[in-house]
């Protein structure tokens, strides 16, 4: 995904929704009223806390997205994805390069630098051709696992939320707006929601459940293996592009 989680982990996902209208999506973690048992273990379901003051809770989405497992591994495979579709770009600029280099070292107007022009046109297109595939491949992937990681979020908030007697849920975060970073002080004074009552919010326990939930699943966990490139999705993007076919020198 662009810029590694890119703007993933300050999507604007907003109110993650009317827990009490959409509870039933969470599956077993809201129909469950007994202690589940996984591989000869108790597993409690979510707590049914009490929400104070109110039927309102907190939710902070950026922290769940980096404490999902599932979203670690999603991340991690695409970067590498990325990574390898980046060195077949590169490759191709390579080989341009040197064919450059070639058309710099021949006489002008003879049969070789014909064929070298052809290749190096040749060369460029399939470098461009590519490049779009690449990025339309990475863009599809993206909105579909971002999809998919919200609405398992979304699912999960209310099936807690639900458990607390909770009717909405809305996305909020403490993080402090930084003078040394502008971006966090644009963020803070774009929030609806200034202060939340920290026994209200959701978020530890939707993290615990979604992974719970995910290790149940057998789903398969992030190495922390990181390219030495740039990160997924933007990355073909950026890779540099060959020469043209101009015979000046």
């Amino acid at each position: 995904m662009r810029n590694s989680t890119r703007a993933a982990l300050a999507l604007g996902l907003g109110l993650v929704g009317v827990a009490a209208l959409v509870g039933q999506s969470i599956g077993q973690v809201a129909q469950d009223g007994a202690v589940r048992q996984t591989n000869g273990a108790a597993a409690a379901k979510p707590a049914a806390a009490a929400a104070p003051g109110g039927l309102i809770g907190t939710i902070d989405m950026d922290a769940v997205l980096k404490g999902y497992e599932k979203f670690k591994y999603i991340i991690e495979t695409e970067n590498a994805e990325a990574y390898a579709r980046q060195s077949e770009l590169m490759k191709l600029a390579n080989e341009a390069r040197a064919e450059q280099e070639k058309l710099g070292k021949i006489t002008p107007g003879g049969l070789d630098e014909k064929k070298i022009t052809e290749r190096m046109t040749q060369l460029k297109a399939q470098f461009e051709a590519g490049r779009e595939s690449a990025q339309a491949e990475f863009q599809r992937k993206e909105i579909k696992a971002l999809a998919e990681v919200y609405n398992d979020m979304q699912a999960m908030a209310a099936g807690v939320a639900k458990q607390r007697g909770m009717t909405y849920v809305m996305k909020y975060s403490a993080a402090p707006a930084k003078d040394s970073d502008p971006k966090t002080v644009e963020g803070a004074l774009s929030r609806s929601m200034v202060y939340a009552d920290p026994r209200v919010d959701i978020t530890a326990d939707v993290i615990k459940w979604l992974n719970y939930r995910y290790e149940e699943a057998h789903g398969p966990k992030a190495k922390g293996i990181t390219p030495g490139q740039p990160a997924a999705g933007a990355a073909p993007a950026t890779a540099t592009q060959p020469a043209g076919n101009s015979t000046s020198r």
